[in-house]
Formats: structure tokens, C-alpha cells, sequence
């Protein structure tokens, strides 16, 4: 394989990768995680919880409530339990 061939073939790899490069679209790589206001709880109380989001534990920002279309708990037996927002 002669120079300009090996140059020939990196020119096209390069604009390839370029090409594939400009059409991905955005990803989003932040995760969710749930803080609690009250680690101990009586039995019976209510407990309030923030949805983290971001990349800095625990709290970079706050998940809005209309990005959810729900949120519940998994029971016993696989029976959603719905959890509800003062807002």
C-alpha cells in the first residue's frame, strides 16, 4: 500500500467519523435519585421526598413534577402504591 493510499484511506475515515459524529443526537446522562426529608419516620407519618437530578450527589438540581407522568412504589406482589404531591 503506497503513502498516498494510506493518506487516501485516513482522509475518509476521518470524514466518516465527522459525519457519524454530527448526526448523534443529544444524550442525556444524568441519573434520578430520591432524598428524603425524614431518614426515621413514625408509622403512619407522611414522608417528603425530592427527586435529585444531575450529576453532583446529593442535589444538583430538582426533577420538575411535570416530567413525570407518574411515580409509585412497588409492593409486595408487584402492587404500585401511587405517591402524591402537595403541588
Amino acid at each position: 500500500m503506497g503513502k498516498r493510499s494510506k493518506v487516501r484511506m485516513l482522509q475518509v475515515i476521518s470524514i466518516g467519523i465527522i459525519v457519524i459524529a454530527s448526526l448523534c443526537t443529544q444524550a442525556y446522562a444524568h441519573y434520578p435519585w430520591i432524598n428524603l426529608t425524614d431518614y426515621t419516620p413514625e408509622s403512619g407519618e407522611a414522608l417528603g421526598m425530592t427527586i435529585g437530578w444531575g450529576h453532583q450527589y446529593p442535589l444538583a438540581g430538582f426533577l420538575k413534577n411535570d416530567a413525570l407522568e407518574s411515580i409509585y412504589i412497588l409492593g409486595p406482589g408487584g402492587k404500585k402504591q401511587a405517591i402524591t404531591s402537595p403541588t
